[in-house]
């Protein structure tokens, strides 16, 4: 049990932090695209084991919804919430 919520702590915890995130991101994307940016790779550099990293392109959209993605549903990182609740599941 004690692991179990471990995992779920760790989930839910993720999930906040895109919350936060997206939030932040949106309110900047109008008023400074860099703000915007740094934002994003505030929250990729309290998560290192992700692996990721915000790719330097145009489409600036795209790269959101893959690092949401990744952080909600990629279970090949090891901080995404749908890892997690495997983790979770299997102890």
């Amino acid at each position: 049990l004690y692991w179990l919520g471990r995992y779920l702590e760790r989930a839910e915890n993720a999930n906040r932090h895109l919350l936060v995130a997206r939030a932040f991101s949106l309110e900047f994307e109008g008023l400074d695209q860099t703000m915007a940016r740094a934002e994003w790779q505030a929250l990729l550099d309290t998560m290192p084991a992700s692996g990721l990293s915000i790719p330097n392109t145009s489409a600036r959209g795209e790269a959101v919804i893959k690092t949401m993605r990744s952080f909600l549903i990629d279970e090949k990182n090891p901080v995404s919430v749908a890892s997690s609740l495997n983790r979770a599941r299997d102890n």
